[in-house]
């Protein structure tokens, strides 16, 4: 939005939970609202603007499947998808897919030691796989520990190691535009 966005769609079935705020943009006054909801009105308040549309997931879908062309003609309505999911299921879905939206797909590693940044829309899957064996590979259990607020155990990195490594990698994607060069990236601290 501050970048200039007027149409907006978020996707997160999730719930703000109290070890969100450590991590996240949210804050007391948003627990147990819906995380897309929540967010939507921050946007709204940064400008009046904006047209931010919440839905709750994408059902995932594999060619063959009744609903597959469906969502396809869905995303394909947008002109940039960021997937922060690290759903891996999502990623092979967008592949399988090939939408013709540009794929912005954001990881953060355990302790927010990386951000990467893989651009694509038919091999994001298979760029992610390459890039995590190099930057972090797993040669001892990563330090993870039950998230409260997470559906998943979450690793260790406050909202500063996360919204520096964020705020870069946006102004490297924004970059990428105006050169018409968009590339994958990682940035490492």
């Amino acid at each position: 939005v501050r970048g200039g966005s007027k149409k907006i769609t978020l996707v997160d079935y999730d719930i703000v939970e109290a070890g969100n705020i450590c991590r996240s943009e949210y804050d007391l006054h948003h627990i147990n609202e819906y995380k897309a909801i929540s967010l939507s009105k921050e946007l709204r308040s940064i400008s009046p603007h904006v047209s931010v549309n919440c839905i709750g997931e994408i059902d995932k879908t594999l060619p063959g499947a009744p609903n597959f062309y469906k969502i396809k003609s869905f995303l394909n309505d947008f002109d940039l998808i960021f997937d922060c999911s690290t759903d891996m299921e999502l990623s092979y879905m967008f592949d399988r897919m090939e939408p013709k939206s540009r794929i912005v797909n954001l990881s953060v590693t355990d302790k927010a030691k990386d951000l990467v940044c893989v651009i694509g829309g038919y091999n994001v899957t298979d760029q992610k796989a390459i890039i995590f064996t190099k930057v972090s590979p797993i040669t001892h259990p990563p330090n993870y520990y039950p998230g409260s607020g997470c559906q998943y155990p979450t690793f260790q990195a406050s909202y500063t190691d996360i919204n520096s490594l964020v705020s870069f990698a946006v102004r490297q994607i924004n970059f990428g535009f105006i050169k018409e060069n968009l590339q994958s990236f990682v940035i490492s601290t």
